[in-house]
């Protein structure tokens, strides 16, 4: 009988300890959502900013970033992300945002740019058509979605994880590791090239199902050989900052124009005859007219709405599960011991 006792209340302890750091966890780890960068319909960028550089019909990242994601309500337009990554972990769980949404838009490239590890989709098209992913990485746990999205094509990129909701989609060149097979029909090789499969025997086509069909599948993992991000990776924004060059020597009068390109990476000219011991660097403004400088982006992480507003005090939520689980664990082995009874 004692040692029965002594067993519930172990048991009960263990299990209240358990309950107590799961509850922690959650408390510790809001669901978080990251700031948005959009493109919008006449393509101007909202907020103004370094990260998303535009040139024409051409949007391009200029670094790394682990603080925001991207959405794009304008069509035509091609989104070059230079090898960088959008990374959306926070440590434990990733934002709550897409980290990268085409929304009812035709004609979009989006290429050279890796997304990883969104809560949500990693990368997301929603009623898009004629779009094309090229030279794209979707890594993590969450997928590469195109969502009532048709006559898209998608080549030379790696895909962890795919959903397609959508028909006469096109894909070919791709590492593809994990999908949900689709139901409408959609084309996997352009003829002559297929997909890698994780789960390909390596005989015949590569079938899904009826109406999807690979009939030229790799073997083998294909290489895909992804852009190089520009030097330095904090690209500077030449909208904002003064760069630093060396005083011309007679020798030297070539000056440079720090707005020939938004995305050039400006260096100091020497001339052909060594600097002298006694020259010195020194900065100067961009040339006239300066543009007002753009404003830089503090990201803030927020708690949904729902926890916000439904947060408990610290040790409220702990208590409560345990003395239920208490209260449980000691019925029932009463309940036990009663009939137990001779």
């Amino acid at each position: 009988m004692r040692k029965i006792m002594v067993l519930v209340i172990t048991l009960a302890l263990l299990i209240s300890l358990v309950g107590f750091q799961f509850v922690q966890v959650l408390k510790a780890n809001p669901i978080l959502y990251c700031p948005e960068i959009i493109i919008n319909h006449d393509g101007t960028i909202t907020p103004s900013n370094s990260l998303l550089v535009r040139n024409g019909d051409t949007y391009y990242l200029t670094r790394n970033t682990t603080n925001f994601s991207f959405v794009i309500f304008c069509s035509n337009i091609v989104f070059d992300g230079q090898g960088y990554t959008i990374d959306g972990s926070t440590g434990i769980i990733g934002y709550s945002n897409k980290g990268l949404r085409l929304a009812y838009v035709t004609n979009v490239t989006l290429k050279n740019m890796a997304v990883k590890d969104f809560w949500w989709d990693n990368i997301a098209l929603e009623s898009c058509s004629y779009c094309t992913l090229l030279k794209v990485q979707s890594t993590g746990g969450q997928p590469l979605k195109l969502e009532a999205s048709n006559f898209n094509k998608v080549t030379s990129s790696n895909i962890n994880s795919l959903i397609v909701r959508g028909s006469n989609n096109t894909f070919f060149g791709n590492n593809i590791y994990h999908i949900m097979k689709p139901s409408q029909p959609n084309v996997w090789d352009n003829g002559a090239e297929g997909n890698y499969w994780s789960g390909y025997s390596g005989n015949g086509p590569y079938i899904l199902n009826s109406n999807n069909i690979d009939n030229f599948p790799y073997n083998s993992t294909i290489d895909i050989q992804m852009p190089v991000p520009p030097i330095p990776s904090h690209t500077i924004n030449p909208a904002s900052t003064s760069l630093p060059t060396i005083a011309p020597t007679p020798e030297d009068t070539t000056i440079y124009d720090p707005m020939a390109s938004p995305l050039e990476t400006y260096l100091p000219t020497f001339s052909s005859n060594p600097p002298s011991p006694t020259a010195t660097i020194t900065p100067i403004p961009l040339a006239s007219p300066s543009p007002t400088p753009e404003p830089t982006l503090e990201p803030t992480l927020t708690p949904s709405p729902s926890q916000e507003n439904n947060q408990t005090d610290d040790f409220t939520l702990p208590i409560i599960l345990a003395v239920i689980v208490v209260i449980a664990v000691s019925a029932a082995a009463l309940v036990y011991l009663k009939r137990r009874k001779p």
